[in-house]
């Protein structure tokens, strides 16, 4: 019951400020002509498939037509308000972002990672004691062709129950803690020795090591511009909704549950 009331409030909250929105645009003076509906709606109605489907699309959440038609002239206004206050909004300069990177190091701040081929010889759970020397055979067999040189799959070609994979770039804390273990002893180029858990008997080849730190600004800056103006955006349309607020009187009642906003 919690959830659905939640639900139920997060819905009419989103109702309430389409509605206050629409009524912004319309104070501002926007329109939408009939050639830019018309535009729109033949868009949605070729994304879903062609007008036949788009109909039956509509009957089947209990809408008509003009109920979308209605919708999305609401939408399309409202999307000319917000678009009319967006680019109302200074860009993020170059050296707004760098003060931000410079403030914020931590959020731009790599950990160190590994490159590693990772290959797993696994046990039988039927037969655990012979299959626990089998598998240690195996993994000793993959690291003895991993150390002459052999892609990971070869390395694993012609055994029984391995599976061998490129895990990419790994951070510390992503693995098993035996397995780490092993990946932090292991110099790029290297290979474990075979590592025992649960599963069965582990070996990895380290290709490459990142010691992390401080990623470049260049590297960031367009991601840090795109943040503090979506970050923008969302206080300059809250402002927005609280003058609305101010504007016009604004009750919601939720049915049974008698709470009243």
């Amino acid at each position: 019951p919690n959830q659905l009331a939640d639900l139920t409030r997060e819905a009419l909250g989103r109702l309430v400020e389409h509605k206050l929105l629409l009524l912004e645009a319309r104070r501002q003076g926007l329109t939408v002509d009939s050639a830019a509906l018309d535009r729109a709606y033949s868009e949605q109605v070729s994304k879903l498939g062609g007008r036949e489907r788009f109909l039956k699309l509509l009957r089947m959440s209990g809408r008509t037509e003009a109920d979308f038609k209605k919708w999305l002239g609401e939408k399309l206004l409202i999307d000319r308000l917000l678009a009319r206050m967006y680019s109302s909004l200074s860009m993020v300069t170059t050296r707004r972002a760098r003060k931000w990177y410079e403030q914020h190091p931590d959020r731009y701040t790599m950990p160190p990672r590994k490159h590693i081929v990772h290959v797993l010889c696994k046990v039988d759970p039927s037969d655990l004691k012979e299959s626990r020397k089998r598998a240690r055979t195996c993994a000793e067999t993959v690291r003895e062709r991993l150390l002459r040189g052999m892609p990971v799959e070869k390395a694993a070609e012609g055994l029984e129950r391995v599976e061998a994979r490129d895990l990419g770039w790994v951070h510390r804390g992503a693995l098993m803690p035996e397995i780490e273990d092993a990946v932090a002893k292991t110099g790029d180029g290297q290979v474990s020795e075979p590592v025992g858990t649960v599963y069965g008997f582990h070996v990895v080849k380290v290709l490459d090591t990142d010691d992390g730190g401080l990623l470049p600004f260049d590297r960031v800056v367009k991601s840090i511009q795109a943040e503090l103006d979506s970050k923008e955006r969302k206080e300059s349309l809250k402002a927005l909704l609280q003058e609305c607020r101010k504007r016009w009187k604004v009750e919601t009642f939720l049915g049974e549950t008698g709470q009243k906003g």
